[in-house]
């Protein structure tokens, strides 16, 4: 990128310039489309075991058990190792 030396751009610095700004562009775009989708699957997930869930933006899903909510992972984790309170 020779045109920070000099008071003229070409047409490769010019070039180098819109890739960063497409590049700098679709970072936002990647994390909206995962946002969604991983609302999609908490959504999902409510509808196919009728159990309340909550999602929280850019954090995970969590689901109603007992009085609390809690995270999406732990939570398979613990009915997995049959260690949820609805096991008990």
């Amino acid at each position: 990128m020779n045109f920070l030396r000099r008071n003229e751009m070409d047409t490769e610095d010019k070039l180098y310039l819109i890739l960063i700004a497409f590049l700098i562009s679709l970072i936002p775009t990647i994390l909206f489309g995962a946002d969604q989708y991983q609302q999609y699957q908490c959504n999902n997930y409510s509808e196919i075991t009728h159990k309340e869930t909550k999602y929280k933006h850019f954090d995970s899903c969590y689901i109603k058990v007992g009085n609390t909510y809690q995270r999406w992972n732990e939570y398979l984790y613990r009915s997995a190792t049959n260690q949820s309170e609805e096991n008990k």
